[in-house]
């Protein structure tokens, strides 16, 4: 709106300069055709008109017709000047409303380019989201595979008779149904890959024996937290459990412990 504005002003100030300039050749011209009058029939002087004239009556109307002759000069020359300057001071706002369009219509070109920028940027934000989106639903697929996998292992497993005896006595206080505690003895280790049922290593996964503790079995384990009954080992017989940890650090800090944990 600003640079319509603009255009609008140059405009007017453009017809006004024609006209300045249309003036000023106008008085131009009839300055010229003065000065060649005055070439071709000369000057004349007061004294030469009273010289010249036959009566007093006539020499006081041509000394009359001089003045006014004289006055009209004048005036014209002054027209001329008012002329030129009118048509200087048109150029000079001409210019400045052109130096002022000029920087509008960069300032709209740095701004419409800034505004298409952004769009881009939001179009692209849009086209990460979809793939975000499009992966999001495809690990969510992932995932339910792995755990139809880890569920179908871990019967498996839990159908499986021990290999070994019991390296340590289980305290069952109730069955191992819903709701039960037991005592074992837990330790941290921190592997990184895949469980025995088929999902990824991470916090929360415990390694039991599934002839004592059933695969699948959620945990709620003092100092650790809810675990679940998602992995097996050759050293994890009978009441011991193997916690998960993000470090060896954070394992070794664990140690070994007795803990009366909650089955559910």
């Amino acid at each position: 709106r600003s640079e319509e504005a603009l255009r609008a002003q140059r405009a007017a100030l453009a017809a006004e300069l024609r006209l300045a300039r249309l003036d000023a050749r106008l008085s131009q011209r009839e300055l010229a055709a003065r000065v060649r009058s005055l070439y071709d029939h000369g000057s004349t002087s007061p004294l030469e008109v009273l010289f010249g004239a036959g009566s007093l009556g006539e020499a006081m109307t041509e000394l009359d017709n001089l003045n006014r002759l004289t006055s009209v000069d004048h005036e014209i020359l002054l027209q001329v000047r008012s002329a030129r300057r009118h048509e200087l001071q048109a150029k000079v706002q001409l210019a400045a409303r052109e130096t002022r369009l000029r920087s509008a219509i960069s300032e709209a070109g740095a701004e419409a380019r800034s505004l298409a920028a952004v769009r881009a940027e939001r179009s692209a934000y849009v086209g990460r989201l979809a793939s975000r989106e499009a992966l999001d639903a495809q690990q969510v697929t992932r995932l339910e595979a792995e755990a139809r996998a880890a569920e179908a292992k871990a019967e498996q497993l839990t159908h499986t008779p021990p290999a070994a005896v019991l390296a340590s006595p289980v305290d069952l206080r109730t069955t191992q149904a819903s709701g039960s505690t037991i005592s074992v003895v837990s330790t941290g280790y921190c592997l990184s890959g895949r469980t025995a049922t088929g999902i990824p290593a991470g916090w929360g996964v415990a390694a039991v024996d599934p002839s004592v503790i059933p695969l699948g079995t959620h945990l709620m384990i003092p100092g650790y937290g809810e675990a679940v009954a998602a992995d097996t080992g050759g050293s994890i017989v009978g009441g011991r459990i193997d916690l998960w940890f993000p470090t060896c650090a954070q394992a070794g800090g664990w140690g070994s412990r007795s803990v009366t944990i909650a089955l559910h």
